[in-house]
């Protein structure tokens, strides 16, 4: 909602059932948003993706976002990284 805030409300249009305010999120890009918070249609000029099911109430198993084992996760504020501790994490990505 708050991002959505500042935009522009240039319409509307209905998906899946849905009444959606279509902003103008600039550089040519509109969001169709339900609710001001279920963004159910992105169109740029390169590209369009429209929700074809919404679930308001989603249910998801205990370890669904669970990280692999082998992933090494770390928190950290952006200005804690320097040039070295970034170029480090892209070597280990490329293996």
């Amino acid at each position: 909602e708050k991002f959505l805030s500042s935009k522009n409300i240039t319409g509307s249009e209905n998906i899946l059932g849905y009444n959606c305010d279509i902003y103008d999120a600039g550089n040519g890009m509109n969001l169709s948003v339900y609710n001001k918070k279920y963004i159910l249609k992105i169109k740029s000029p390169d590209f369009m993706a429209v929700a074809t099911k919404m679930n308001t109430n989603p249910t998801f198993a205990p370890d669904e976002f669970k990280l692999p084992d082998n992933v090494d996760f770390k928190t950290a504020q952006a200005k804690e990284f320097d040039k070295k501790t970034l170029d480090s994490a892209i070597q280990k990505m490329k293996k």
